[in-house]
């Protein structure tokens, strides 16, 4: 049950949680040792293994030449494209971003969260995305589920939320962004 449900999910969190020492492209194959037998995954971490695979998603985020670099060598927002491509290797059902863009400039997330979005669609992928970036997502959201203290506060499609509901659910915190 948990294990068939955790083969078809896949997540990106605020922080990318990569192995800084190892390359851009280990780091994205590791997203498939959950599906890896044991002498797979040994075999993965002694030889390249996926490299066509891996190129071509590193270049649909824009990192191709980047596939053999370092990854703590990476920026911030490079290396939150490549945890994005580690999620997306697996071909999961449901992508999951968890605040991906929280520790990356205006800039930056609106470009990080545009791809994310981009490749959901593309593959054909729901996409669950948790942020306060709202005015990032708005126009890629088709529905906005605002949650306080564990409660639901509103359900509703982005259009229908106005700026006096997010004032009022950002009340008394400072996590409007």
């Amino acid at each position: 049950g948990l294990q068939r449900y955790r083969a078809c999910c896949r997540i990106v969190e605020q922080h990318s949680l990569l192995v800084q020492q190892s390359s851009v492209h280990h780091n994205v194959v590791s997203g498939l040792l959950p599906n890896y037998r044991w002498h797979q995954a040994l075999w993965a971490a002694l030889v390249p293994v996926e490299k066509e695979r891996v190129h071509i998603l590193l270049e649909q985020l824009g990192i191709g030449a980047y596939q053999w670099a370092r990854a703590g060598d990476l920026s911030g927002g490079q290396m939150q494209r490549v945890a994005i491509a580690r999620a997306l290797i697996a071909d999961p059902q449901i992508l999951m971003a968890d605040e991906p863009t929280a520790s990356l400039d205006p800039n930056t997330a609106r470009s990080v969260t545009q791809q994310i979005v981009e490749m959901a669609k593309r593959r054909n992928v729901s996409l669950v995305f948790c942020t306060h970036w709202f005015d990032i997502v708005r126009a890629d959201c088709t529905r906005v589920i605002a949650l306080r203290g564990g409660e639901i506060v509103f359900d509703l499609p982005p259009v229908e939320v106005s700026s006096l509901m997010l004032e009022q659910l950002y009340q008394g915190t400072h996590e409007r962004v």
